[in-house]
């Protein structure tokens, strides 16, 4: 996949923007990122489907670097023709980061944290695995692969799953964390409402804030 082709996908240009939108605006962000069929998207449709107003619609397109609404349906229904090609690559790309942050993590730590944490893996009667935009694919390839070998993880990828199963998090929990930047304001949330009552908590991340610290343990 050359650059000039993924730089042409909108995808990313709604995720990076992601942290900068309102409530309403990241309602309407989640509905694109998970469209999967191109259909009727115009002002008076969407606005309607989400109950939101045509002036959201504007100011989440014009925050998201377009003219206006208009504009931004325009180039996605373009990239949209590349989304089955680019797609693929783009979450091997994901996996790929993943996989290298993996090995970083792998040989940072000693064998009794491994099975600190391999025991934590086995112990918890269910996993929470959460990300958001590409941590998000990483957070559905995870489970998917620790399904095939038993273990019950659950990914969760948008804001309101998110919020929503942090309310119920408790001691026989295990949560893990996705965030290559390690400041996802979701990722973090979730992590520390499941400290706070008493899940095991694991960040997977670049960075080693000291924010991070005082809720994401080993």
């Amino acid at each position: 996949m050359g650059m000039e082709k993924y730089a042409k996908t909108i995808i990313p240009t709604i995720e990076a923007n992601y942290e900068r939108y309102t409530e309403t605006e990241r309602h309407i962000a989640d509905y694109f990122l998970k469209n999967d069929a191109i259909g009727d998207l115009s002002a008076e449709f969407i606005s309607t489907e989400l109950a939101v107003s045509p002036a959201s619609l504007s100011r989440f397109a014009k925050k998201s670097g377009y003219q206006g609404y208009r504009e931004f349906v325009y180039e996605y229904r373009n990239s949209y023709v590349e989304k089955t090609t680019v797609e693929q690559e783009e979450s091997r790309l994901v996996l790929d980061t993943y996989q290298s942050l993996l090995n970083k993590v792998y040989n940072l730590l000693d064998e009794a944290q491994i099975k600190r944490i391999v025991e934590k893996l086995r112990m918890a009667k269910r996993v929470y695995v959460c990300g958001r935009g590409s941590s998000g694919l990483a957070a559905e390839e995870m489970a998917t692969r620790f399904r095939w070998i038993g273990i019950d993880m659950v990914a969760l990828r948008d804001n309101e799953n998110i919020k929503m199963q942090s309310v119920f998090l408790n001691p026989q929990n295990l949560v893990i964390g996705l965030s290559l930047s390690g400041t996802k304001s979701e990722v973090l949330y979730m992590l520390a409402r499941g400290c706070r009552q008493g899940a095991d908590t694991i960040l997977i991340t670049e960075k080693t804030e000291s924010h991070t610290k005082t809720f994401a343990g080993k």
